[in-house]
């Protein structure tokens, strides 16, 4: 999932890219992926060289949209040239399918959004009074994607109800913490708990 805030993909900071998923341990992942597909490994016409970039390109085209500049076949080509060149279709086809499989357009991310504001089971039968009266808590400090969460959460908000999401402070003690993945549950409950002792709940 390319949620991380990585910086632009660029020519002049390929190997800092967040966009290069193989970037920092790239070449032990390389040998890594051609020990595994060495004996299944098809190979890969002119055609479809073509095919992967446009693909992958067309995966990405929403990704921090606004942001930075539209990752394009231009981009992808020139991430690409950092590794052998022997290396270089099977790359781009781990990347179509990794990214096939991981990652999530803006899109779907907000038909997401717009189910979980009014899903019963978190909003009850009045989701515009929950939503009016629930605080939205902004815990993290070294990590954009809570904000990113609330900013399209906002969107879903102004579009059904009229309102956004900026209220921190709840009026019936309902609060709302949303981010985008949640892996071993610590940057929840580290979050939670400090909010708690601050806020001496």
């Amino acid at each position: 999932l390319l949620a991380t805030r990585g910086r632009p993909l660029s020519t002049s900071r390929l190997e800092h890219s967040s966009f290069a998923m193989l970037s920092g341990c790239d070449r032990v992942a390389v040998h890594a992926i051609r020990l595994m597909l060495h004996l299944g490994a098809k190979k890969v016409d002119a055609q479809e060289k073509d095919r992967l970039p446009a693909s992958i390109a067309h995966r990405v085209a929403d990704y921090r949209q606004g942001e930075i500049e539209p990752i394009d076949q231009g981009h992808i080509l020139s991430w690409l040239h950092q590794f052998d060149s022997g290396d270089r279709c099977m790359i781009l086809r781990e990347t179509e399918r990794l990214l096939g499989k991981t990652y999530i357009a803006r899109e779907h991310a907000k038909v997401f959004i717009t189910k979980l504001a009014t899903n019963e089971k978190l909003t009850g039968d009045a989701p515009q009074a929950f939503w009016e009266s629930a605080g939205l808590l902004r815990l993290q400090e070294s990590s954009q994607s809570q904000n990113d969460m609330l900013a399209l959460l906002g969107e879903v908000l102004e579009e059904k109800f009229g309102f956004g999401a900026t209220r921190e402070e709840s009026v019936k003690q309902i609060y709302v913490y949303l981010d985008d993945v949640s892996c071993s549950g610590n940057q929840i409950k580290n979050d939670l708990l400090l909010w708690a002792e601050e806020q001496d709940v």
